[in-house]
């Protein structure tokens, strides 16, 4: 596995700005780090401001690649109509913040320094060609959204303006950005569920989403806190959930109150 958060480089498209850009995270912040806008939570910025999401911004950063093989990009919470690409080629389009993208990019992949670059486009305009796009006209709600169209993209509502948020429309990669070597079995995430029982003890619903490469059932074990749980046969190119019932007998609780 390569991680690729850290140290990243962001720029206007008309290269008219230019900012460090530290991934996870969003692009608006670096910019305020570098004086490039005021705080937008200080008194009207919020109005002065909002020009960062009427354009295109392009993030880069180099790394150093020696693998062989089979590999992907893991990356999730990109927000959100951007394209990726790795040394000019492209490997993604996404338009999804809430989805988790995988795909191949064995080919655009060389040995020594490789640049990637993730080109976010303008989430206003986009949402103005997608209403227009439309047959009729899709109704949002107007009481707190003074950026319109905010029905028309898979982006946090809230960035569109809420009674409690500023509305600038924030974008950026926020979560996990990596390449990785597909192994023989994988876990492509979970889930976990809680149930407080009288007695004061608490159940964790464990669901381990997993996938088999090879043409034949492989067995593997998963692990929680160092016990062995489950031991998995997992069918030939299959796709499953497998659960497990953890129970936790003296459970700390966290209130956030």
């Amino acid at each position: 596995m390569l991680d690729l958060a850290g140290s990243w480089e962001i720029r206007s498209a008309d290269g008219k700005h230019k900012a460090a850009y530290l991934v996870p995270g969003d692009v608006h912040s670096s910019l305020i780090a570098a004086g490039i806008i005021p705080d937008p939570y200080i008194g009207r910025n919020e109005y002065d401001v909002r020009w960062v999401a009427e354009q295109d911004w392009i993030a880069t950063r180099e790394f150093e690649w020696d693998g062989e093989g089979a590999w992907h990009l893991d990356i999730d919470y990109l927000d959100t109509v951007a394209e990726i690409k790795i040394n000019g080629k492209s490997v993604l389009k996404a338009d999804n913040c809430f989805r988790r993208y995988q795909p191949d990019v064995t080919k655009a992949l060389k040995r020594g320094q490789n640049k990637i670059e993730i080109r976010f486009f303008s989430n206003v305009k986009e949402s103005a060609k997608r209403q227009a796009a439309q047959p009729y006209y899709v109704p949002y709600s107007t009481n707190n959204c003074p950026i319109p169209d905010s029905n028309m993209l898979r982006k946090p509502a809230c960035h569109y303006g809420w009674d409690w948020n500023l509305a600038i429309m924030p974008f950026g990669a926020y979560g996990r950005i990596e390449l990785f070597q597909k192994g023989k079995v994988d876990s492509y995430g979970f889930d976990i569920s809680q149930n407080h029982n009288a007695n004061g003890t608490v159940d964790l619903r464990v669901a381990v989403y997993m996938h088999c490469q090879e043409g034949k059932p492989y067995e593997c074990t998963i692990s929680i806190a160092g016990q062995t749980k489950l031991v998995l046969r997992i069918p030939t190119s299959n796709w499953d959930w497998f659960l497990e019932t953890i129970t936790i007998e003296s459970p700390i609780y966290w209130w956030p109150a």
